[in-house]
């Protein structure tokens, strides 16, 4: 069994819960963790979700703790407190990779554009 399967079955254990049912709240199938492969992207985004508390650094490299410490972050437009989770973090990060993306495309169909009536000419 791999490293990463081995920490996510540390923190089934460390929740009190059985695999089935952590499984079962990720919607996989219950054997997923008891098999030699390797846990895919999407899997781990499922986790993810519904366990934002758990950290993500330490479950792919085992770096640092099993848990989430909140951050503390001010919003810049007031003084309350906002705190943001990995979860957060990830959604900003996946927003800014998607703007990207939509960039790239934008380039690409430009450039095929040009090609097009450089062509006709």
């Amino acid at each position: 069994m791999n490293a990463v399967k081995k920490r996510i079955i540390q923190f089934i254990d460390s929740q009190g819960i059985s695999n089935r049912k952590f499984c079962i709240k990720i919607s996989v199938s219950h054997v997923y963790f008891s098999t030699d492969n390797a846990v895919g992207s999407d899997v781990l985004e499922k986790i993810f979700i519904a366990y934002p508390e758990l950290n993500m650094d330490w479950v792919v490299t085992g770096r640092g703790e099993m848990y989430n410490k909140p951050e503390r972050n001010l919003t810049l437009n007031d003084d309350r407190e906002v705190y943001k989770t990995d979860k957060d973090l990830l959604i900003e990060t996946l927003k800014k990779t998607i703007a990207d993306k939509e960039k790239i495309i934008a380039l690409m169909e430009s450039q095929q554009y040009e090609k097009k009536i450089s062509t006709k000419h």
